[in-house]
């Protein structure tokens, strides 16, 4: 084996475990985390080559099975959430996107940052992607990207009346981001990508005002 000195190989690195190989003590390393607790496991190269095989495979099938899946859903329930406030004190966040669109990928991680900074706001992800690539494409994304939003598939071929009655000012596109303020009812629609902390200043100036 070449001498790679001072260099680590990640193989697989989730929200549960770290798989890596460390060159500089010829062993495979196994790192699990659970809220505040760390334990390590050390794997001989040669002793337990197949062993770590296996252990890794079946954490693989761990973290896929405790994963969040996303639920399939009709645009009857669609409008029914959009119409539901989970608290008064709630501002809840519905926000449109698909696995195939850039600027929906590239906006999401501000939409988790803010599911992790205010216990006040309530994050959806509603994907457009065909259903049939609920698996395939929607789950394998939120694995992943190990999202903790929640996400839904809305399961329709016809969005023209969908789009309507979402804003009727929205032309159709994604991304597309509606706020409702649980507080006073107020509803705010967003087409469009957020900017890099946009969204964050959006949630703020709600939280901040009377």
């Amino acid at each position: 084996m070449p001498n790679f000195k001072h260099q680590l190989f990640l193989f697989m690195s989730t929200k549960f475990f770290t798989f890596y190989f460390s060159p500089n003590n010829n062993k495979f390393h196994i790192r699990f985390i659970k809220k505040s607790r760390m334990i390590s496991w050390q794997l001989k190269q040669s002793a337990y080559k197949s062993r770590y095989i296996c252990v890794l495979i079946s954490l693989f099938f761990y973290v896929t099975a405790t994963a969040q899946k996303a639920e399939l859903i009709k645009s009857a329930e669609l409008f029914h959430m959009l119409g539901q406030c989970s608290a008064k004190n709630k501002i809840e966040v519905y926000n449109f996107w698909a696995t195939w669109c850039a600027p929906c990928i590239r906006e999401i991680p501000q939409f988790e940052a803010v599911n992790k900074l205010y216990e006040e706001v309530n994050i959806t992800l509603i994907s457009l992607d065909d259903a049939d690539e609920l698996n395939n494409q929607v789950n394998m994304f939120i694995t992943k990207r190990k999202l903790d939003s929640k996400v839904v598939l809305l399961d329709e071929t016809d969005f023209n009346e969908i789009i309507n009655r979402v804003d009727t000012n929205w032309s159709g596109a994604i991304p597309a981001t509606l706020i409702v303020d649980c507080r006073n009812g107020k509803r705010t629609f967003y087409e469009g990508e957020f900017k890099e902390n946009e969204l964050k200043y959006t949630i703020e100036k709600l939280l901040n005002s009377p």
